[in-house]
């Protein structure tokens, strides 16, 4: 509910951002920091990478410098640095041209700008492109890959500053290439650190890699409550499969929707189940691989976080399901919930 709250603010708060941008680029009315917008207005936006070479090129002549201070040097630096006309990229990188309101942000808040490109755009990309390799196919744009990019930019942005500015840059970087999707997926990240403070980094990866990537093809959906968004790419496993599991703790069986996402034979993502002995609407995280016929599972341990206070889960549950058709059979375990059960799903 929070993350869908955030993702509505931030919505609106783009929208005007953008507006603000088109009617500010020939007419700014206030000063930036120390620079008043007459002169703000002579410099173009640079790239994430020549911010960090002057912010640095500052500090290291004096550390002491004040804000106002280092956002006056910093402008200066870039004044008088040859303009940089990088080539457009399908994921933005240290040599991309940032956006003016990014460029604003830069110079208002100098310390929390360099700790978040430093820290925040390489690191992104680089674990995109591992962690769905496959996307390469399609230079990673509006992949999965990149959905996963702007999330986990949004987390380390989150982890290096905090989330206020985080979401501030996030509005900042979609103010001159509005995309609600990139928004949505950068919020979602926000909204992770927010949720689980006291998550780690890598703990914060597989949150958001094991969860369900909702293929869109029309206007976003306002139910999609756990979920990353691509539009391009789409493999045959980025698929959600519904059905029934068994109960082991009494009669009748548990419903089940497993929601899959794929890099070649890695299978990732996320089973909600519902009925007698769960939560509403339980998430359980997984992964596994596919190969031939079969769908091998292990259903990640949930962390101490996430789960419901005096609910006890299943641990070290796996699940092992033989593909026919648009169906999947199969059985799981696990070491504390009795003596495991099946699994009847079928492609939604």
């Amino acid at each position: 509910m929070k993350t869908k709250i955030l993702c509505c603010v931030l919505f609106t708060a783009v929208v005007l951002s953008i507006s603000a941008c088109h009617k500010e680029k020939d007419n700014c009315k206030e000063n930036i920091g120390p620079i008043n917008c007459a002169e703000f207005n002579t410099v173009q936006p640079p790239t994430y990478q020549q911010v960090i070479t002057c912010y640095e090129s500052a500090i290291l002549a004096n550390p002491q410098l004040t804000d106002s201070a280092l956002t006056r040097s910093i402008f200066d630096c870039i004044k008088a640095a040859p303009v940089q006309n990088p080539t457009a990229k399908p994921l933005f990188d240290l040599q991309s041209r940032m956006c003016q309101e990014e460029w604003k942000l830069v110079l208002l808040f100098p310390r929390k700008a360099y700790s978040a490109f430093k820290n925040g755009i390489t690191q992104s990309l680089e674990r995109a492109k591992l962690e769905f390799s496959q996307d390469i196919d399609i230079e990673f744009k509006n992949a999965k890959a990149d959905a996963f990019r702007n999330a986990y930019y949004g987390v380390l942005v989150s982890k290096n500053t905090d989330t206020a500015f985080a979401r501030r840059l996030a509005i900042a970087h979609q103010s001159c290439l509005p995309n609600l999707i990139g928004l949505y997926n950068d919020t979602a990240g926000i909204g992770l650190v927010r949720r689980y403070p006291t998550a780690s980094p890598t703990q914060l990866i597989d949150l958001l890699l094991e969860r369900r990537y909702y293929f869109l093809a029309g206007d976003i959906p306002t139910n999609l409550e756990n979920s990353l968004i691509f539009s391009a790419g789409r493999r045959n496993y980025d698929a959600s499969f519904a059905g029934t599991t068994t109960n082991p703790d009494g009669p009748g069986n548990w419903t089940a929707t497993f929601y899959f996402n794929q890099n070649g034979n890695t299978i990732r993502g996320e089973a909600r189940y519902a009925g007698i002995g769960f939560p509403a609407k339980d998430h359980r995280r997984f992964k596994g691989s596919i190969n031939g016929n079969t769908i091998s599972l292990t259903m990640s341990d949930p962390y101490s976080f996430e789960i419901t206070p005096g609910y006890v889960p299943c641990y070290n549950m796996t699940e092992n399901f033989t593909i026919t058709q648009d169906s999947l059979t199969g059985r799981w375990s696990a070491s504390n919930c009795g003596r495991g059960g099946d699994t009847k799903l079928k492609k939604q």
